[in-house]
C-alpha cells in the first residue's frame, strides 16, 4: 500500500556513526533521493531516544542539523 507523506523524519539518534561528516553524508543521501522537507531529530535517552552523548555533543548535531 502506497502512502502520501509531507515530510522525512530523520531520526539522527538512530544512525551508526554520530559524527559531523556521517550524519551530512546520510542527510545527502537523502537530499539526492526526495524532495521531500526532512524533520532532522536527536532524541536523547531521557527524551525516549539513543543519543547517549553529552550537552555539548548534542547541540552540535542540532547545529550541525541547521547549517545542513
Amino acid at each position: 500500500m502506497l502512502m502520501d507523506v509531507e515530510a522525512v523524519e530523520v531520526r539522527v539518534d538512530h544512525l551508526r556513526d554520530w559524527s559531523p561528516s556521517f550524519v551530512a553524508q546520510q542527510i545527502g543521501l537523502l537530499r539526492a533521493h526526495t524532495s521531500l522537507p526532512l524533520i532532522y531529530t536527536v532524541r536523547t535517552v531521557a527524551q525516549g531516544g539513543r543519543f547517549d552523548g553529552d550537552d555539548v555533543a548534542w547541540l552540535q548535531l542540532l547545529q550541525l542539523g541547521l547549517q545542513l
